[in-house]
């Protein structure tokens, strides 16, 4: 079982995982974004993929399909079919956005982690577990050098590592994690 001090860390660390990522600069894409935000924080997931394919094609536009935005805009849009879900359809855009995430700042980067870790809960609602583990200790390994062990980002990471390890059985491994 969780406690309950975990619980509030994990909530902290979930609310600044959903901040937006790299500054969605100039035109409309900020007041997008913050719309797009606005309305999944309430649950409107249709209002927020209206507002997810509204900043996908703003960001494409000024920015191309290589640079880190447009990752973090198919980030946007993978979240919400996910949450609506259209698993298939969240995955395949959140594996586009961990190859751009990748290509544009590296590997070992924390966006690449948070990449990883979207696609990895995409991939678990699907009960591809084995594979959500992978990715989980990739970005726990990324975040562990870049951020430090006491990052939220990396709490929540290893909160959602040993969430995958309890689904598949692996209590032995899933309970230092957790507790």
């Amino acid at each position: 079982m969780i406690c309950l001090h975990r619980a509030r860390l994990m909530l902290v660390a979930l609310a600044i995982w959903l901040a937006p990522g790299p500054a969605l600069s100039g035109g409309n894409g900020p007041a997008i974004d913050k719309r797009y935000q606005q309305l999944y924080d309430r649950g409107d997931y249709a209002g927020a993929l209206i507002e997810a394919q509204r900043l996908e094609s703003v960001i494409r536009a000024k920015f191309g399909v290589r640079h880190i935005n447009y990752a973090v805009a198919l980030i946007h849009l993978g979240v919400v079919y996910k949450q609506q879900g259209n698993y298939a359809e969240a995955e395949g855009l959140l594996r586009r956005a961990l190859a751009v995430t990748e290509a544009a700042v590296g590997a070992s980067h924390p966006e690449t982690a948070k990449a990883m870790v979207h696609l990895a809960l995409a991939l678990d609602y699907q009960g591809k577990y084995a594979e959500a583990v992978e990715l989980l200790k990739g970005a726990f390994n990324i975040q562990e050098h870049a951020l430090g062990p006491n990052h939220p980002d990396f709490s929540y990471t290893v909160s959602n590592l040993g969430i995958e390890y309890w689904r598949m059985g692996r209590y032995a491994e899933a309970e230092p994690l957790l507790t």
